[in-house]
């Protein structure tokens, strides 16, 4: 019996290798729009809408295990495809997936580029956290969502990717904007540092305006021979809309070569 429940597409170009995209929070597989193409000349694509998020369906989730239960979810799309191994672009909730994949089964990641890296947020972001679950119930989520954007996303230069969040993320709907809300908060919790010990190669991509997530990156994630950094200057948490141009460039770099 075929148990895939997520949302997803595929673009097989007769390449033999595939890329799985894995999209942020409050928005869908739409934000890859700008890398597709690229993707599309060297390899197969997959595009998945995590639980609950823009075209998947809602789901009974335990807010005790939210990502063991996207894994999953996650996990069962790659088989019904028939992807055993594949190269993964994740941005800021894609990438608490990604490293979570990693840890869990890393037979399945040849290597991962990981766009606003979701690890710890700031102390102040996280009482902006703090304070949006504490009225979440009492105003309507829309006006958060709209809040959330905002302050993760301030400057002019981050607004039109702010724009397209708002018109088409705001099909995520009000319980699952709850869920994955309390979920996010808990990220600190959720980053394993054996992410640092394993030898999948991993490029991370980040804005130097990113003031919630990258001084936590900065902090964490140890450069080696099979992780690097790149920081994209003026630019803001959503590097792989922002910036389409430059994140390509780096990514397909990075998949490319022999080594990490």
């Amino acid at each position: 019996m075929n148990l895939c429940v997520l949302f997803y597409k595929t673009y097989h170009n007769n390449k033999k290798d595939w890329v799985v995209c894995l999209h942020a929070v409050c928005t869908g597989h739409f934000i890859f729009d700008g890398q597709l193409d690229e993707l599309s000349k060297y390899f197969n694509v997959l595009l998945i809408d995590l639980p609950g998020h823009y075209q998947s369906k809602d789901q009974p989730m335990n807010m005790k295990e939210p990502f063991d239960h996207t894994i999953r979810e996650v996990t069962k799309v790659l088989d019904h495809v028939g992807v055993k191994k594949a190269y993964f672009v994740g941005v800021s909730l894609g990438t608490i997936v990604i490293h979570q994949l990693i840890l869990q089964e890393p037979w399945r990641v040849k290597k991962a580029v990981l766009g606003g890296a979701a690890i710890a947020f700031t102390p102040e972001a996280m009482r902006f956290l703090r304070i949006a679950k504490r009225w979440i119930y009492f105003l309507p989520y829309k006006w958060y969502m709209r809040k959330l954007m905002i302050y993760m996303m301030p400057k002019e230069n981050h607004q039109p990717a702010n724009n397209i969040i708002m018109d088409k993320g705001a099909l995520l709907g009000r319980k699952n904007f709850i869920y994955w809300l309390h979920a996010i908060s808990r990220i600190e919790q959720i980053y394993d540092e054996r992410i640092n010990a394993t030898n999948v190669p991993r490029l991370y991509i980040s804005g130097e305006e990113d003031h919630t997530l990258l001084p936590s990156l900065m902090e964490k994630i140890e450069e080696s021979q099979t992780t690097s950094v790149h920081i994209m200057k003026r630019c803001g948490h959503m590097v792989n809309m922002e910036r389409p141009d430059e994140f390509n460039q780096h990514m397909i770099a990075f998949f490319n070569s022999a080594s990490a």
